[in-house]
């Protein structure tokens, strides 16, 4: 059997493949219907299931090995038959991918055990009728019956894995209003950006802030006027935002299982809020913490520099300092139309939030103004 090209291996087996292995056969089908999520959030699921059948001449335990070497784990056997799986790799939260509802890999491995030295004998049997088979000056009519004896002794001989795959991704369909596909020239954020935010205790007496898991925002749709986001990490909840221009209820707030419509801004500010403390100094918003809904004097008072990690890196950008009447300290990235709040402490409550780093959404990563200046010098170089 004659081993295929590199291209024809299945891409998602690709770590499984090692030299000796034949590939037979290989399927690949795909499902795509309507469905929600365990929030309700209406979309598509997306399933893809691989099927790709192996042979290798030698014996099963060279096979499991090798699928030991590539991460796979021994989970049961019965006879002949033996079961492995790739472990679930443990992620912290702004690793985790919401929308991958199942991944699952895992392989059937199939061959005989001889006892003593029966297989050594039935190797050597194939080995002979290989030779005999080969040599011209055989005879046809012993040719054509030993060639079914060998193909039998080589499939007793045979090891037979099958790779298994399926993975089952959620699609959200969120309906926005004049969809937009990024927001922000500072920091574009587009539909799949991660906000990774953390809230953090604040020890007044040390003067230090603890450490928390991470919660991350999944940027979902965004709108003229509108972000849905869906929020994981500690707890799960969606909001659609529906006034990022006027509305001026911040509301950092986030409760388990939430899903719902609403004027308040976390993780920005309204824009409205912003373009009047650039052009004004001052403006009014509510930051809620068991407090009445109500509007509270908010004021710039001054203009600076900070750093946000986006996609590993520390990127510098300009930011207002500003503080409530209450007391309230936030520091807001200076661009009118994505003013991210990057910190805000909360006057009484002992809370830091912070947006820790900005993961860029798949094909669509953040340009460094360095990156950019170097593919110039590049593309300059070559001509």
């Amino acid at each position: 059997m004659s081993r295929p090209a590199v291209e024809e291996w299945p891409s998602e087996f690709a770590r499984y493949r090692w030299e000796g292995a034949d590939l037979v056969s290989s399927e690949r089908t795909e499902e795509d219907r309507a469905g929600r999520d365990s929030l309700g959030t209406p979309g598509r699921i997306h399933t893809v299931r691989q099927t790709t059948h192996v042979q290798e001449r030698r014996t099963h335990v060279l096979v499991r090995r090798k699928l030991e070497e590539a991460g796979m784990k021994f989970v049961s056997a019965d006879g002949d038959r033996s079961e492995f799986v790739l472990p679930r790799v443990e992620e912290r939260a702004e690793q985790v991918d919401p929308f991958l509802l199942e991944h699952r890999v895992a392989a059937i491995v199939r061959g005989r055990t001889f006892p003593g030295q029966q297989r050594a004998v039935i190797e050597a049997k194939a080995e002979s009728l290989r030779r005999e088979i080969e040599d011209p000056s055989t005879d046809p009519a012993r040719r054509a019956a030993a060639e079914p004896i060998l193909r039998s002794l080589e499939d007793g001989l045979a090891t037979s894995v099958e790779l298994r795959s399926i993975e089952r991704r959620f699609h959200p369909a969120v309906a926005v209003a004049a969809p937009r596909e990024s927001i922000g020239s500072i920091v574009p954020i587009h539909a799949g950006t991660r906000l990774v935010y953390r809230v953090n205790a604040v020890d007044a007496d040390a003067g230090s802030e603890g450490d928390a898991e991470a919660m991350v925002f999944h940027v979902v749709a965004l709108g003229a006027r509108e972000a849905a986001v869906l929020y994981t990490g500690g707890v799960h909840g969606f909001r659609h935002i529906s006034d990022l221009v006027g509305g001026r209820a911040h509301h950092a707030w986030f409760s388990n299982r939430e899903k719902v419509r609403t004027d308040a801004t976390a993780p920005w500010v309204g824009r409205k809020v912003f373009e009047e403390l650039r052009d004004l100094g001052a403006s009014e918003i509510i930051i809620q913490r068991r407090r009445d809904p109500e509007p509270i004097a908010i004021e710039k008072i001054g203009e600076d520099r900070s750093f946000v990690r986006i996609d590993g890196r520390p990127f510098e950008v300009p930011v207002f300092q500003c503080r409530t009447s209450r007391d309230d300290d936030l520091v807001i990235l200076a661009d009118p139309e994505s003013p991210l709040v990057l910190r805000l402490v909360e006057s009484g409550a002992n809370l830091v939030r912070t947006i820790d780093a900005i993961v860029s959404a798949p094909g669509k990563p953040f340009r460094f103004a360095g990156d950019v200046e170097l593919a110039a010098a590049a593309a300059a170089a070559g001509r």
